[in-house]
């Protein structure tokens, strides 16, 4: 059996990450970039302290409740190694409700931080919002709703395509509702 080569992934992230700077430099992109890394560098850490332990939580009780499936027991029976199982089985279904989380809270990412947005002096949407919610400027408030919340709905379709990539039980429920319903128009 041919074994496929790979690359390490540290090793693939390392390359794109090079290949994306590589990019802004070929743009001459580069101060553009740097300055806007420096602006927003306080608001996304002090946004990801902030919901750093809520995530946590939320990964480690999915990653304790899914080494406890059946596949996953059935693939220690196998005698695949803890790391094998960790890695190939239970990290996928583990992972789901950790970005969906993520992804529900992304209209308060765009939208809620306004403390933080005012404390680093930097216009966002969520000032944007409070500021025009104040002043009772009901188009700017509307516009910015239909903003966050297309963004959400765009961002919930993506969640639902990768949690049909990484777990496959998914896609066999999906096999089976249009084998369903092609039998069904076939009997009509």
């Amino acid at each position: 059996k041919r074994r496929r080569k790979s690359v390490h992934p540290l090793l693939f992230v390392g390359m794109v990450l090079v290949l994306w700077v590589g990019s802004w430099y070929g743009m001459n992109l580069e101060i553009v970039v740097f300055e806007i890394v420096k602006m927003a560098f306080i608001p996304m850490v002090t946004y990801v302290l902030l919901s750093l332990g809520e995530t946590m939580m939320i990964t480690q009780t999915s990653m304790q409740d899914t080494m406890r499936e059946e596949y996953v027991v059935t693939a220690r029976a196998k005698g695949l190694s803890d790391s094998v199982v960790r890695d190939k089985h239970a990290v996928r279904n583990a992972i789901i409700p950790v970005l969906s989380r993520l992804v529900v809270s992304l209209p308060y990412l765009l939208t809620g931080i306004v403390i933080i947005e005012n404390a680093v002096q930097w216009p966002g949407m969520g000032s944007l919002l409070f500021l025009s919610l104040y002043k009772q400027d009901m188009p700017v408030v509307m516009a910015l709703l239909l903003i966050v919340g297309v963004i959400s709905m765009i961002a919930r379709f993506a969640l639902d395509v990768i949690s049909l990539v990484l777990d496959p039980r998914l896609r066999d429920r999906t096999f089976l509702i249009r084998q369903e319903q092609k039998a069904l128009t076939r009997r009509v």
